[in-house]
């Protein structure tokens, strides 16, 4: 099934039309904030935390699955099928959702300035929670 806007078919539902740009839009915000925390942690090297890159891959992996998911949804609505493009965003969105679980969770930890390192019963509460998420 289809829609037919200005003589070409769209395969996308009549409210998804724009998903594509709206993705794509979301993909250059985050390559944005991604330069800027990249630019922030080369000129700060000497007083950065480590999970200050984690924070960084984060913005990374979502850069990354919003640009699969604009391709992803541009495939769908010009042919109707996503062309293997769905892979790779559930990919980078699997590596999203574990970057951002475990920066949420070493942060609620006080895993940071105030204490640099774990408590080896916080390391396995962690590690469990973290393939606990895998897993789910």
């Amino acid at each position: 099934m289809y829609n037919l806007v200005s003589g070409v078919k769209d395969f996308l539902p009549a409210g998804q039309t724009p998903l594509p740009r709206l993705y794509f839009f979301l993909f250059i915000v985050y390559s944005v904030f991604f330069g800027i925390w990249s630019y922030i942690c080369i000129k700060q090297r000497l007083t950065i935390e480590k999970f200050q890159l984690l924070m960084r891959a984060l913005l990374l992996f979502k850069a990354l699955e919003m640009i699969c998911a604009a391709e992803d949804t541009m495939f769908v609505r010009k042919t109707g099928t996503p062309h293997g493009w769905d892979v790779p965003f559930y990919i980078f969105g699997f590596f999203k959702g574990i970057m951002l679980f475990t920066v949420i969770a070493l942060i609620g930890t006080g895993w940071s300035v105030i204490k640099p390192y774990l408590q080896e019963r916080e390391k396995k509460i962690l590690k469990t929670i973290i393939s606990l998420q895998v897993v789910y």
